[in-house]
């Protein structure tokens, strides 16, 4: 892991938020790839909507495709500032990522993976929001240069559009109808 730091400047912040920023993207490149893999499985019952899992482990693996991409730019915005690329640890992003791999032990329903996926993955897109809206606004006080602020708003953007993907996909007509069939299914309370 990342070089231990202390903290005792508005720069030391920025520089922390961006370690933790590389670590969330670095990691989630890899954990984006199991969690699609994970999602797409279709084994255990005949209640699965393929159409369902094919779109949500497609969503997946765009989204991994562009976080590799994120990675570049976090290193672009790192060389603005004339400081190499390195993490530090997020619990918060591990603690999201650890408790789809438990998930993933415990379902006994394919239907329901992509469900439980789909919040997953907008319980992570949220931090990630979060976690540019934190570093740009950082930024902006600290008159970073402009190479490294671009790089941010864009990656910012791109994870307002992937939370919306995930929303349209959650709220959409194929999770409702997993949904209806879950519950019709399900013995009540």
């Amino acid at each position: 892991m990342g070089v231990l730091m202390n903290i005792e400047t508005l720069h030391d912040l920025f520089l922390y938020e961006l370690r933790g920023a590389y670590y969330v993207e670095t990691e989630l490149a890899d954990a984006l790839e199991g969690i699609r893999d994970r999602v797409a499985v279709d084994t255990l019952d005949e209640v699965a909507d393929e159409e369902l899992h094919e779109t949500v482990a497609e969503a997946f693996a765009s989204h991994r495709e562009e976080t590799e991409r994120q990675v570049e730019r976090l290193e672009r915005a790192f060389d603005a500032i004339d400081r190499q690329p390195e993490t530090r640890e997020m619990p918060s992003l591990d603690a999201l990522v650890d408790e789809t791999e438990r998930f993933n032990n415990v379902v006994l329903n394919d239907a329901i993976r992509p469900l439980f996926y789909l919040d997953a993955g907008t319980k992570i897109e949220r931090l990630e929001l979060r976690m540019y809206d934190s570093l740009l606004r950082l930024a902006r006080a600290l008159d970073a240069p402009e190479d490294a602020i671009d790089a941010l708003e864009t990656n910012r953007r791109e994870e307002e559009a992937a939370l919306t993907n995930l929303r349209e996909l959650s709220d959409g007509s194929e999770a409702d109808s997993v949904l209806d069939e879950l519950a019709e299914r399900s013995s009540g309370f």
